[in-house]
């Protein structure tokens, strides 16, 4: 897979920490908690071990302050800790510089760069859509560019029909922790682990996928492959705590090209 098939978005924003629900609805997955509110949940926990129900029921309340605030999933502070900047990827979906992202790493934005294959370029926002996480940008081709002959783009191939198994290889690539890692791509390889949001196990009713990859700030928007190369899902969040371990989130490759049928 060629490197220069995916991209590093750099995001001017301010991005705030994205927690998960817990329950999956549409792949929403994130809160917009602000400093100084008051947030109540309800708590209704049930398991079953050694053969005994537990039940915990009850209520959670906190306010947020503000030097509570992280960076979000994809809210990847640089070294110089410019809060209003952070990086995550896309990749490239057509010839025409179209690429795919999380609707969460461009929230907030009001200038989106992109580099692929170590050139820069500024890209729009086409639409962003929040209910599925996911967002389309168009690379805007620089006026040296439009004065030379049209330059098209090398881009993956999207498998929206393409089987999704149980315990399948897969590959995820970005550009995570890129302050620390550095700007070269990360390959990391696990399995699918689960299909959330369907109980027969169809991928092609699955509103997300779990998997055992390695998954880190500035993964999101990132491709996840199939061992053909073909795109099945698109990185965009994990679980974090200390007892949690390899338990990150694609979004069915299938909601994407629905975006990209509304666009043309």
């Amino acid at each position: 897979m060629k490197p220069s098939l995916i991209a590093t978005i750099l995001i001017f924003a301010w991005i705030f920490s994205a927690p998960l629900h817990a329950q999956v609805i549409r792949n929403n997955l994130s809160y917009d908690w602000k400093p100084g509110q008051t947030a109540t949940y309800d708590v209704n926990y049930r398991e079953k071990f050694e053969g005994q129900l537990r039940r915990i029921h009850g209520e959670l309340t906190f306010k947020l302050k503000q030097r509570n605030i992280t960076k979000g999933f994809d809210g990847e502070r640089f070294a110089d800790d410019r809060a209003s900047e952070s990086t995550s990827t896309a990749f490239i979906v057509s010839a025409q510089g179209h690429l795919l992202t999380c609707e969460h790493c461009v929230r907030y934005t009001t200038r989106v760069n992109v580099s692929v294959g170590g050139k820069k370029y500024r890209a729009k926002v086409l639409e962003a859509d929040r209910m599925n996480d996911l967002a389309l940008l168009q690379i805007v081709p620089s006026k040296m560019d439009k004065e030379t002959a049209p330059q098209t783009f090398p881009f993956l191939p999207l498998g929206e029909k393409q089987p999704v198994k149980l315990a399948q290889d897969i590959h995820v690539i970005g550009y995570p922790l890129s302050s620390l890692l550095g700007s070269s791509v990360k390959i990391t390889r696990g399995s699918i682990a689960g299909f959330i949001g369907n109980q027969s196990g169809d991928f092609l009713k699955a509103q997300s996928y779990q998997v055992d990859a390695a998954v880190n700030p500035g993964n999101s928007g990132g491709p996840l492959l199939d061992k053909t190369g073909t795109v099945i899902g698109v990185v965009n969040a994990k679980l974090q705590a200390n007892e949690i371990d390899k338990v990150g989130f694609a979004i069915p490759v299938r909601l994407a090209t629905e975006m990209l049928r509304r666009n043309g």
